[in-house]
């Protein structure tokens, strides 16, 4: 309920430790184990498997618990590739339909609603496919371009504005949805 970009470092990680603090009855290895959602990544995963594990194993190392959260970073115990699992996990189910239907892919048109992890990383995987993003939403703007956008602009732009709000205009050859009837 919280939007993590209009709090500090320090602020977020007082909210995760309280969080977890909140939780920890109701989570474990063997019952429920959270994962990251929109808003947080590894670094907010690992708080709250650092504080899970000082409230049950205190200062005992070798109690450490690692199962209790996905979406941890690799030091501190996550798995490789989970960041683009989800993504690539979509792409491929798309990929598999196609096999299955006997529809090649290369060229084939998609658009993506949302540009967070998982739609980056489907857009990323489908565009290896051959095939042509043309539509792409976020919480600021749309983004439509019959011809096709780049993934990599898209990524760029958002890693620099935060949002693909600006992305658009005449000299991109970019719209924004909101201008097309």
């Amino acid at each position: 309920t919280i939007n993590p970009s209009d709090y500090s470092q320090e602020e977020l990680q007082q909210i995760s430790r309280a969080f977890t603090h909140a939780v920890h009855d109701y989570i474990g290895p063997n019952k429920d184990i959270p994962a990251p959602d929109v808003g947080t990544n590894s670094q907010i995963m690992d708080w709250m498997t650092d504080e899970y594990n000082k409230i049950s194993c205190g200062n005992d190392i070798l109690r450490d618990v690692k199962s209790v959260f996905t979406g941890k970073s690799i030091p501190c115990g996550g798995s490789q590739g989970r960041e683009e699992a989800t993504g690539r996990g979509v792409a491929i189910c798309v990929k598999e339909w196609a096999i299955q239907n006997k529809i090649p892919l290369e060229g084939k048109t998609y658009t993506i609603q949302g540009f967070g992890n998982v739609g980056k990383y489907a857009a990323k995987t489908m565009e290896s496919f051959g095939m042509k993003l043309i539509a792409v939403g976020d919480h600021e703007a749309y983004v439509y371009n019959e011809q096709g956008i780049k993934v990599q602009n898209v990524e760029e732009h958002i890693a620099t504005w935060g949002s693909l709000k600006g992305f658009w205009g005449p000299a991109s050859g970019y719209y924004n949805a909101d201008l097309i009837t």
